[in-house]
């Protein structure tokens, strides 16, 4: 028997599987079910939709002292979604890697939490996840060193709210904050969450975005040339797994602590864009709610992904899409709506090699002459080339064709 499935249509081929579940036959149709079985049907309604799976592994993350939380999430195809859970918490002893996706296993004896979304500590939670999704692991984990987890869900039989590009909007009353408008997606939860959880920075956004921002927060240098120097550096007491990222030398080894620390299959050239700094890191949740409670004159934030201003009123503090650096460091514009940028393009410009700019710049001259032979005009021999960020500027004079 190859795995569960195999297992279970045994069980049903013996007419014996209904057995299994029943603890007590008592007539008339009616069964005492047994405790494990009566545990799997109510962790199956435990979880109704990936948000509800990000938010239980939140709530783990807060309950391990966790400071920094990043959240990662990729749409592989039409029903398949991966996540990546990554925090710089308490971290998993190596014995329960597998032990803590069973029923009742828990950490919290004496100190389970009561939060605004319920009772947390029955050690259901991980349980009711894995019977959920396709995959779930713990891709790291130590004492003192945080843990990384990686899920893949199938969105065909666990549900998503479809629009998870959609930002919340954040109001500020006399008293409190609210959150209006949207859909209950992946980054409402998140914003929800932090509101409630101030001290933990949350980072939300593709994998190689949170790579690229956990290499950015890390205080370590690269110094791992070699696997061997990496596993030596990872051993040392003081280095998360947030940290991982950012003590790789170069681009290869950085790849292989990807795949081998957090499960994640990124491209060479998408790790090479990370690697040479090309993908600007995010900012936490926690920076946006701090920005917009210092400003005084700020009752709304919109966090919106898709680079328009979501609010036109006056008092409107905006957070969007745009290419300003000086927003990137924290800097807020002196106008009514100001900005942070969520951009990840930076520098696409040095892509480009300079025998490619020279083959560029040879067929733009042919055509030129060619179309311009018509007008007796000619392009000029020497071109002026000047690259900045993502534009490439070419500057070709023309001349009287003698």
């Amino acid at each position: 028997m190859n795995n569960n499935t195999d297992y279970n249509r045994f069980l049903s081929d013996l007419n014996i599987t209904a057995h299994l579940k029943v603890e007590e036959d008592l007539g008339s149709g009616y069964v005492r079910l047994k405790i494990s079985e009566a545990e799997r049907r109510q962790a199956l309604q435990d979880i109704k939709c990936i948000e509800d799976i990000v938010l239980e592994c939140l709530r783990n993350s807060r309950d391990a002292k966790s400071k920094n939380i990043f959240i990662a999430t990729k749409k592989i195809s039409d029903k398949t979604r991966h996540l990546y859970i990554i925090d710089d918490g308490a971290g998993i002893p190596d014995k329960f890697h597998k032990l803590i996706f069973q029923s009742r296993v828990t950490s919290k004896l004496e100190n389970a939490v009561r939060d605004p979304y319920g009772f947390h500590g029955r050690g259901m939670a991980l349980f009711s996840i894995k019977l959920n999704v396709e995959k779930i692991c713990i891709s790291y984990s130590g004492p003192a060193k945080g843990t990384a987890i990686f899920i893949e869900a199938d969105t065909g039989k666990i549900t998503e709210k479809k629009d998870q590009s959609a930002m919340p909007v954040i109001k500020k009353n006399p008293g409190s904050i609210t959150i209006e408008g949207g859909v209950n997606n992946i980054a409402r939860i998140l914003m929800e969450f932090s509101l409630q959880n101030p001290d933990i920075n949350i980072f939300y956004g593709s994998p190689t975005q949170i790579v690229s921002t956990m290499i950015a927060n890390s205080k370590f240098n690269k110094n791992a040339c070699n696997i061997k120097d990496l596993k030596e550096i990872i051993s040392r007491p003081g280095l998360k797994i947030t940290d991982f990222v950012a003590i790789a030398s170069n681009y290869a080894i950085l790849g292989q602590v990807l795949k081998e620390y957090f499960n994640m299959n990124i491209s060479e050239r998408a790790i090479q864009r990370i690697f040479y700094g090309e993908i600007q890191q995010l900012n936490s949740f926690k920076v946006y709610l701090d920005m917009f409670l210092r400003n005084e004159s700020a009752s709304r934030i919109s966090l919106n992904k898709a680079g328009k201003t979501a609010l036109k009123d006056d008092n409107a503090f905006v957070l969007q899409d745009c290419k300003n650096k000086d927003l990137l460091t924290g800097k807020v514009l002196n106008d009514n709506n100001d900005n942070l940028s969520l951009c990840d393009e930076l520098g696409l410009v040095k892509r480009f090699k300079d025998e490619e700019i020279r083959y560029i710049i040879d067929i733009l001259k042919k055509e030129i002459n060619k179309t311009g032979s018509r007008y007796f005009i000619e392009a000029a021999e020497n071109v002026e080339i000047t690259k900045q960020n993502n534009t490439l500027n070419l500057k070709i004079n023309l001349k009287q064709k003698n």
